[in-house]
């Protein structure tokens, strides 16, 4: 489903970073089961193996290896060097009278607001400039992260 970069949040944000970052991405049992068939196992051998893990949305490394999805939103080792190395701007300010970030990207001039991210955590914000510049307004996500991915 199309969610705008603005309403990302949670592991449905993650996705979205890590989606325009260009990491591949899948999920566990479809990981799984690409290196099952490649081995030929039977349907029957691959369903006995994927009922025994859970399926995840994750982050496809080295040789076919899952690895969960980097929370770029809220653990600041992770998020705060792609934040700088992606040039974006934080700045604090007040909404409606309660602390909040603004941020965007380097080269931003002017009053348009679709291009200014606004936030109560700094990461939130960071990471949703980052989806919109590099991957467009609106960002598909997949309908199991939807319920996370998106803010009230």
């Amino acid at each position: 489903m199309k969610v705008h970069a603005s309403r990302l949040t949670r592991q449905g944000l993650n996705w979205a970073v890590a989606k325009a970052l260009g990491s591949k991405l899948s999920t566990a049992h479809t990981l799984l089961r690409e290196v099952a068939e490649l081995a030929g196992q039977s349907e029957s051998e691959i369903s006995a193996t994927l009922a025994k893990f859970e399926n995840y949305h994750c982050v496809v490394t080295g040789a076919c290896t899952p690895d969960v999805i980097p929370d770029y939103s809220s653990n600041i080792a992770m998020g705060m060097p792609l934040a700088l190395r992606k040039r974006i701007h934080m700045c604090p300010v007040k909404v409606d009278g309660r602390d909040a970030w603004k941020c965007w990207v380097d080269g931003v001039i002017g009053t348009d607001a679709r291009f200014y991210f606004v936030h109560e955590e700094p990461l939130v914000a960071a990471m949703r400039c980052l989806v919109f510049n590099t991957a467009g307004e609106e960002v598909d996500v997949p309908d199991d992260l939807i319920a996370q991915a998106v803010s009230a």
